[in-house]
């Protein structure tokens, strides 16, 4: 095996009580240097004096100089300008720096992780924080780290490192392991290797929470941290495990692990992703009873590993971290630690029982059609399946086709007197990333997009679509190949007043392409919609708009409501840091024709008008309302499993007399790919979809749907096992 010479930064943890970080000493003759970490709480920063707009932190007192300073931060709103509130200061040799800002390295959703090089090796550390982050941190951890460069040999080269991950992902995937490919890590470092592997410990990491619960970029988050932050070659552990049994690869397997300080030579670690644990630092944080979704997967996961590598399933081999020589510390918690024995009996059943699949679930209320007012809603129905050959296309449509879709007299919809349709339009397999624009058939193609799609993304949108004089609707598909699907749920006649219009762009800041907005947006902007895409400038109670934000330089979600009044507590679009995402929102507009777009990370905006309703018009916004969210008790919805949540009589809807909601339907959190069907409590299951996922991401999508009797709405999900 051949071997080579790398230079390689590397640092040992000193940590506080709770947390599970530790770098093991190097091989005889290697230096090494110990940093110092603390974990400080949402409490423990609100508890501090401000003085001159900051609130500054006790000393950190490190074990050798220190250059650097890394953070790791979970906030509970998104604070896109971390590097100007937070400060750090050394002082060493006699000698106080200079207070200077840290520089965000990795942000994500509601995650930070940031660093700053000291202007002098320090012995002491000060951190201060402005008002505006003291008060929104959850959780923060940092670590002045010495600077060490030290010749290391390793006996890897990376192709053979690259082989032995993929033998891994093949060799886990079976029991759900999402190896490092899947949740996008970065290359392997050049840590040292070591095999055989004969024991394993338990951690838990002491805190961090994403806050829309998306595990995938809390891994990130971790990784950047590790690496970025620390110097580390790689993540301390082998692998991370979510409170929802989400397991992920971190390390590989063929690296020796950095997360029991002296300890580390063959030894697995598996960590908690959580605090569980009574002490202060856990306070803030959620239960610190661990999950029995993430205990079931612990289990499974050490039974396959005892299983490839021979390591009998006793207390000898499998401890929680403070157990193990020489270590001293409290991971992983007083609520785990006495639970060791219990998780070792359930690794050695077969098969380990796991929880079946879930996601969590959340319902805004936008508002509501009444009965009698032009708009009836049908049996939810299938009218496109290009993966069928049975539909009206058959396989996949290719980059700039476009096909006409037949809509009247189909599916319960009538073959005259119809103004509109109301669809819920998918794709699915796409081969590269694109958008399909729905419009009226046999009009002009109106540069306009009905949904967005990424590469090999299931995505799905609702939409209003004005049918031809041929009883049609016409489909343009931009962007390699993809297959489609369209469901509707329902329709208008000619004697509504809610005016669907054939689709028109106003405002696209890309360079100011389309609109008065040149360039990315951040916080609020108002946006005129009346007078423009054909909608009146006058005389209009809300609009119909696909809002479709473009790469926005974080993590975040938009809220697009009336102007002039309270940004409510709720969200039409959820996207991640250079997504393109996009879904249907009928936003009320002020007497003027405005409505407030509110961002939380800065992002370009493309809005397309896709109708109008009068004031006085028969569909009647409400106050936008949260009717349901199963974070609030962790109760996710399992799949096969339905959920019924009431519409009616609740949030300014009567009680009676409503013919449909309009709502927004939201999953967070999902443990794999699937979809969710809305419609009337009582019904039977359609054959359709409203909203498609993939597993660890947050997806919206606006809802049309027929109360049933009970004044209940009823959703059924499937999630993939």
């Amino acid at each position: 095996m051949k071997t080579s010479v790398l230079r390689l930064l590397t640092v040992l943890s000193v940590l506080a009580p709770v947390a599970c970080v530790n770098q093991e000493p190097l091989p005889e003759g290697e230096r090494h240097h110990d940093d110092a970490e603390k974990n400080v709480s949402m409490e423990d920063i609100r508890d501090l004096p401000s003085t001159g707009g900051f609130r500054q932190l006790p000393p950190l007192v490190v074990g050798e100089p220190a250059g650097r300073v890394a953070f790791l931060l979970s906030l509970d709103d998104v604070v896109t300008d971390v590097t100007a509130q937070i400060e750090v200061r050394g002082h060493g040799a006699g000698q106080s720096g200079e207070w200077m800002p840290v520089d965000t390295v990795f942000a994500e959703e509601n995650l930070r992780v940031a660093v700053v090089d000291l202007d002098l090796f320090a012995d002491i550390v000060d951190v201060r924080l402005t008002e505006a982050v003291a008060n929104t941190v959850l959780d923060m951890t940092f670590s002045a780290v010495p600077p060490n460069l030290e010749e290391l040999e390793n006996p890897f080269e990376l192709e053979e490192a690259a082989e032995q991950e993929s033998g891994l992902a093949a060799e886990l995937a079976d029991i759900g392991v999402i190896s490092r490919q899947a949740w996008g890590a970065r290359p392997s470092g050049n840590c040292y290797s070591e095999y055989p592997k004969a024991r394993m410990a338990i951690h838990h990491t002491a805190g961090w929470r994403s806050s829309s619960g998306s595990y995938f970029a809390l891994v990130k988050a971790l990784e950047s941290y590790a690496r970025d932050g620390l110097g580390y070659c790689e993540m301390h552990y082998h692998f991370l495990v979510a409170e929802n049994g989400q397991v992920f690869e971190a390390r590989p397997l063929h690296y020796r692990g950095s997360h029991s300080g002296g300890y580390n030579t063959h030894n697995i670690g598996i960590s908690l992703m959580g605090c569980f644990d009574d002490t202060s630092y856990c306070s803030g944080k959620g239960g610190r009873d661990v999950p029995t979704a993430m205990f079931q997967a612990t289990a499974k996961l050490m039974r396959r590993l005892s299983q490839m590598y021979g390591i009998a399933i006793n207390e000898a081999n499998i401890k929680g971290h403070g157990q193990q020589p020489g270590q001293n510390t409290g991971c992983p918690g007083n609520h785990m630690r006495p639970r060791m024995e219990e998780l070792r009996q359930l690794a050695k059943q077969n098969p380990v029982q796991t929880p079946p699949p879930s996601t969590q679930m959340i319902f805004d209320l936008n508002g509501y059609l009444p009965t009698g007012a032009g708009f009836k809603a049908t049996n939810p129905a299938r009218l496109l399946d290009t993966r069928s050959a049975n539909s009206v296309h058959n396989g996949k449509l290719a980059h700039q086709q476009t096909i006409n879709i037949p809509v009247l007299g189909r599916a319960g919809v009538p073959s005259s007197g119809v103004s509109a349709v109301v669809l819920n339009v998918t794709v699915t397999q796409p081969t590269a990333n694109g958008f399909m624009a729905i419009y009226p058939s046999g009009a002009s193609f109106p540069n306009t997009s009905s949904l967005n799609f990424s590469t090999n993304q299931t995505t799905a949108n609702l939409v209003f679509a004005k049918p031809g004089s041929n009883g049609k609707i016409a489909l343009r598909h931009v962007g390699g190949q993809s297959h489609a699907i369209i469901d509707v749920f329902g329709y208008f006649n000619n004697n509504a007043d809610f005016v669907v219009l054939t689709p028109s762009r106003v405002i696209d800041t890309r360079n100011g392409a389309v609109g008065p907005i040149n360039g990315k947006i951040t916080g609020s902007k108002d946006i005129q919609l009346g007078g423009k895409g054909g909608v009146p400038s006058s005389g209009v109670a809300a609009v119909i708009v696909n809002l479709t934000s473009v790469d926005p330089e974080g993590p975040g979600h938009a809220v697009f409501y009336k102007a002039g009044t309270a940004k409510p507590n709720t969200s039409n679009l959820n996207y991640a840091q250079g997504q393109v995402k996009a879904n249907t929102v009928i936003v009320p507009v002020s007497s003027a024709g405005k409505a407030t777009l509110y961002t939380h990370a800065k992002s370009h905006y493309v809005i397309d008008i896709y109708g109008y309703v009068p004031t006085n018009g028969t569909y009647k916004p409400v106050n936008a309302a949260r009717v349901h969210d199963s974070r609030n008790n962790n109760d996710p919805i399992e799949t096969g499993t339905t959920r019924d949540l009431t519409v009616l009589g609740v949030f300014g809807v009567p009680a009676s007399g409503v013919e449909a909601v309009f709502g927004n339907l939201t999953v967070t959190q999902p443990t794999n790919n699937g979809h969710l069907r809305a419609y009337a409590s009582g019904a039977s299951l359609p054959a359709t979809s409203n909203l498609n996922f993939t597993g660890g991401e947050t997806v919206p999508n606006g809802v049309v749907v027929k109360p049933g009797s009970n004044g209940k709405i009823r959703i059924h999900a499937t999630v993939a096992q």
